[in-house]
């Protein structure tokens, strides 16, 4: 139903001027140029290499910068969210509980969740980082197709060495299988993409962590 809605407001490809914006992009180009490599230099550049520039300054550079933004934004709304529900006692018997009735992930539980918390921590995060990052549709809807593959794809219980959205990331099926486990049910709460939050923020644990651990616990029972 957000998805039709969403689908239903927002503006078409015919409202798009894509020459008068490479136009725009271009005028900012030039001056730029002329800094690194002098009004000569830059200006012969600009005639021989200027339209491949525009091209892929608009078409490829910025589509990629609002997409790494997004899921930044996206990154740190689910991060701060999920850790909350997971400190709070009313916040995770109320809602985050229910996920955590997965305690092997499978990919069909990726989104096996309350309502109320798929809504705010998925689809509100979703929106807010469209929002901010200024996507248009396409861009949006690769965003979106992504970040979902991204989650069932970290809950199918494989950690594949081909899979393209594993391996460009320490977040993946075996990280995030970790946080369903009792040991490391407070670590790992980074979702979908990157780890850097739980990097920064001390609540990275990996599987030489588990093992350190258990070592810790044999010798002391010794």
């Amino acid at each position: 139903m957000i998805g039709l809605w969403w689908m239903e407001h927002q503006p078409t490809g015919d409202e798009v001027n894509h020459l008068a914006n490479m136009a725009g992009q271009a005028s900012f180009l030039v001056p730029v140029l002329q800094r690194l490599f002098g009004n000569k230099e830059g200006a012969q550049w600009w005639l021989t290499h200027g339209h491949e520039a525009v091209y892929f300054v608009y078409w490829w550079a910025i589509p990629m910068a609002k997409l790494l933004f997004a899921m930044f934004i996206i990154d740190t709304w689910e991060y701060f969210l999920h850790r909350a529900m997971h400190m709070n006692t009313f916040l995770y018997k109320t809602f985050h509980s229910v996920h955590h009735r997965l305690y092997v992930p499978y990919a069909f539980g990726a989104l096996y969740n309350h309502p109320l918390e798929g809504f705010v921590l998925d689809s509100v995060g979703a929106a807010i980082a469209e929002l901010v990052s200024s996507m248009h549709t396409r861009e949006a809807i690769f965003l979106f197709v992504i970040s979902t593959l991204k989650t069932v794809d970290d809950h199918c219980g494989y950690r594949l060495p081909w899979d393209p959205l594993q391996f460009l990331t320490s977040n993946n099926a075996d990280y995030h299988d970790i946080h369903h486990q009792i040991i490391g049910i407070k670590s790992n709460f980074a979702q979908p993409f990157f780890i850097h939050w739980d990097t920064l923020l001390g609540t990275r644990m990996t599987r030489q962590d588990i093992e350190l651990r258990r070592r810790k616990v044999a010798e002391k029972t010794q």
